[in-house]
């Protein structure tokens, strides 16, 4: 969510005003009208949990529960069972690993299939489907690339996967911790020195050739900003024979697939 108090930073950041507005009109154009909500009691999970408070009922989805995870939470049935028994057509889980495996765990456990699921970091790893395997068909995470959405990406995909295990894939992050050093390193030359104000300022007004495209910052306040949301490359993933597509965004490299499989027998 974007800050309300003036800052006199750029971060490389997405935020969830770009990502879940993108989600609720995929939901909405397949018809979606329910959404039952989980998320980590920490801001991120409160920051995401209240956007989509806003922005799915501007679609005409309305939200039948909303219930907050302790970060030591073990046992996630009675919250899976709550939301099942709601009859979401959407379930959400906005937390981290911690929360996203287990919730995901005990929904296959319990027989629990809404038509979306989606959920926050940790969906977008190669360790999820390592994890799940078949199961994560259709399943929906936050995501910024996948295989396909440029040239660029793509090899920097192949340096860092090819040969690798599949469980350090990261179709979330890598690109910007790789943008955030080709920005540095840019912004450090433009400038000419080492001083951080005349770096920050670099940073806040000039546009970058990175690992994303054109990458640039949108500023607001008294001098704070986000990156762009030009410069995403893709704001929301889903498992798809395998591979995590981008559905939604900027760049798209499948279309969304609404409703979601059921999980394979056991």
């Amino acid at each position: 969510m974007l800050p309300s108090l003036p800052y006199t930073f750029v971060s490389l950041s997405f935020s969830d005003w770009y990502q879940l507005p993108v989600f609720a009109d995929l939901l909405a154009e397949k018809g979606a009208k329910t959404a039952y909500i989980t998320y980590i009691a920490d801001l991120h999970g409160i920051e995401y949990s209240g956007v989509a408070g806003i922005e799915f009922p501007k679609r005409g989805i309305k939200i039948l529960g909303s219930v907050s995870l302790p970060p030591n939470l073990k046992d996630f049935a009675p919250v899976i069972n709550e939301a099942k028994a709601s009859g979401a057509d959407v379930f959400c889980c906005f937390g981290y690993p911690d929360q996203v495996l287990p919730v995901t765990g005990t929904a296959i456990a319990l027989g629990y299939n809404p038509k979306a699921f989606i959920g926050g970091p940790g969906v977008n790893f190669g360790f999820y489907h390592t994890t799940f395997g078949p199961a994560v068909e259709g399943i929906c995470g936050f995501t910024t690339f996948a295989l396909g959405s440029s040239p660029e990406l793509n090899a920097m995909a192949d340096k860092l996967y090819t040969g690798k295990p599949e469980d350090i894939q990261d179709w979330w992050g890598h690109p910007y911790y790789w943008a955030a050093l080709d920005i540095w390193k840019a912004a450090i030359e433009k400038a000419g020195t080492l001083d951080q104000k005349v770096i920050r300022d670099v940073l806040a007004t000039e546009h970058f050739n990175t690992v994303l495209g054109d990458t640039s910052f949108t500023m607001f306040g008294d001098g704070g900003g986000l990156l762009a949301k030009e410069s995403h490359p893709g704001e929301i993933g889903q498992w798809q024979n395998g591979v995590f597509e981008v559905v939604g965004g900027n760049i798209t490299t499948a279309d969304f697939v609404y409703p979601k499989p059921a999980w394979p027998a056991p």
